[in-house]
Order: C-alpha cells, then sequence, then structure tokens
C-alpha cells in the first residue's frame, strides 16, 4: 500500500499469516512546516535613536504572504509592532524610536494560507541614549559677508530628540542668532570682524553638550 505525501485521513491495514488475520488501523496527519526563525532576542534598541527589528517566518503553505499578530504581552514604548504592514511575503518588524529604558516580553503569531500557525516569544530591551554630543566636525562656521543673508548649521548627535540650541557664551556677529530647533545660525550680518562664541545643545533626556565656534564676517 502507497500513502501520498499529501494524504490525510485513516486505513485499515490487513495481514494473513497461516489463516490468521490481523488489521490495524493506520492514521495519517498532515504537519504543518510553518515557523518562526528569527532568534530571541531581538537586537537592543536605544532610547532617541530609529530601530527596526525584523522577524521571520518559513515555510507556510497555501498561497498568499504570512498573516502577522501580536497575541501578548507588549513592546517597548514608542516602538510599534509592525504586523501585515510591511507587505512582504514572510517578514514583519518591531519599529519605530525607543522612549525609554526597558525590557519587554511579546509573543507572535504566524500563520499560513493554509490556516497554520506558529507562534514564538521574543524579548527585547532598550539601552540607554547615546550620549549627546555636537557633531559639526569643526571649530570654524562658514565666513559671513556684511549685508548677506547668512545661514550655518549646528548638527547634534545621540542623545534624544527633539533638541533646543542656545548661545551661551562669547559674541555672535550683530545680525546673526541662534536658532533653537533647528540649531543654526542665521541672520545677516551688519558688521565686519571675526566672533567667537559658545553654543550649547539640550536634548529631550536631560543631557547638554556645547562647543565653542568662530565665524569671520567680511566686508
Amino acid at each position: 500500500m502507497t500513502i501520498s505525501p499529501s494524504a490525510v485521513g485513516t486505513a485499515t491495514i490487513s495481514a494473513t499469516y497461516n489463516g490468521v488475520t490481523r488489521s490495524a488501523v493506520l492514521t495519517v496527519t498532515s504537519q504543518s512546516l510553518l515557523r518562526i526563525t528569527t532568534n530571541s532576542p531581538l537586537p537592543n534598541a536605544r532610547v532617541g535613536a530609529n530601530y527596526a527589528g525584523f522577524i521571520e517566518a518559513c515555510c507556510g503553505q497555501g498561497s498568499g504572504p504570512i498573516r502577522w499578530s501580536l497575541v501578548n504581552g507588549t513592546v517597548p514604548d514608542g516602538l510599534r509592532f509592525a504586523g501585515n504592514d510591511l507587505k512582504l511575503s514572510q517578514t514583519t518588524a518591531v519599529t519605530g524610536v525607543a522612549t525609554r529604558v526597558q525590557t519587554t516580553t511579546f509573543t507572535v503569531r504566524a500563520r499560513d494560507g493554509a490556516g497554520n500557525t506558529a507562534t514564538k516569544t521574543f524579548t527585547l530591551t532598550v539601552d540607554p541614549a547615546s550620549p549627546l554630543v555636537i557633531t559639526n566636525g569643526t571649530d570654524q562656521l562658514r565666513d559671513g559677508n556684511v549685508g548677506v543673508a547668512y545661514q550655518a548649521s549646528l548638527f547634534p548627535g545621540g542623545g534624544t530628540p527633539p533638541y533646543s540650541w542656545s548661545r551661551i557664551a562669547g559674541t555672535l556677529p550683530p545680525g546673526l542668532s541662534v536658532q533653537a530647533s533647528p540649531g543654526r545660525v542665521l541672520g545677516t550680518p551688519t558688521t565686519a570682524g571675526t566672533y567667537t562664541f559658545t553654543v550649547r545643545v539640550n536634548d529631550s533626556g536631560g543631557q547638554t553638550a556645547s562647543q565653542q565656534f568662530t565665524i569671520r564676517i567680511l566686508p
């Protein structure tokens, strides 16, 4: 007797030997190979930084993409479970910008086109924000000219957005000011000269960073 690999049901098998017959019932059931292949824990997130932790499934049956759901627990604050929003055939993700340090545990379910399901529990840890720094790479902002509109950007790194900028020491060229957000020195300079000043950036997590800059205004 040959049984098809896709067969489901029962069959009676009989054998006779020396006039004695014995029978047995063989039951064939389907077995789904669907599984979630991504390991737990997911890669750590960091407060204030964009995050995407992908979760993948394999070996589903039936037609159509894997359908995803969050069935237990929660993802960290500021992040979201993407579910089916990625429009990928067998992948979902946890995405967003984490807002605080924490570790959470959550369970996701994958369902294939044949109705088979697989679940897996994940842990995701959020680390503290990176140290806040000013990343202009130089303390010399570009030159300006008297009577010509001027703008130079100030760049933060690390920390937790949003950021707020201010001048805390020194002298800006007359006619220029520091814009709080986004960080910029801008305006129309009125007096030639070389000016040195210090700016500070504050983030929403309480970190600060400061740096001294120089601007030369040409006649």
